[in-house]
């Protein structure tokens, strides 16, 4: 894992370095963000999750509440492979997986995109969390995190 980390991280620095220009965009746009307090209305610390039920990308629906009897739940939503940070993202969260499998958690991550499209076939196979589509982003919205 520690390899997988040290390839992320290297491979976030390539792309600053690779395109300053468009780093540069995603830097503004997390700093307007915070600026304007973007993310105000997602759900709080300790606040009880809203219940979802999702496909995953064979299909089968994944329910929240089937998920928490196994222990607690990390949600990530991203908003789809088209997305170099999203996609650098997951990897992040990849490569910290047995941490938070440690913790007795689970991890989740959530995108609009349809089942079979949320990644490619070998980026699935790759993955050792769970792909839920929340096609119309109702779970997005519950959760505060779409407009």
């Amino acid at each position: 894992m520690k390899k997988l980390k040290e390839l992320t991280d290297a491979k976030i620095e390539s792309g600053r370095q690779a395109n300053p220009e468009f780093m540069n965009g995603v830097d503004a746009i997390i700093k307007q963000a915070k600026e304007f307090q973007q993310g105000e209305d997602a759900i709080k610390i300790a606040q009880k999750a809203p219940n979802f039920k999702l496909p995953n990308p064979e299909g089968k629906l994944i329910s929240l509440d089937i998920l928490l009897e196994k222990g607690p739940v990390v949600i990530t939503f991203y908003r789809g492979n088209w997305c170099p940070y999203c996609n650098l993202q997951l990897r992040a969260l990849q490569a910290r997986l047995d941490e938070i499998h440690a913790l007795g958690a689970t991890l989740v991550a959530i995108s609009p995109q349809v089942p079979d499209g949320s990644l490619t076939e070998d980026e699935i196979s790759n993955m050792d969390f769970t792909v839920l589509s929340d096609q119309d982003a109702k779970v997005a919205l519950q959760y505060g995190v779409a407009l």
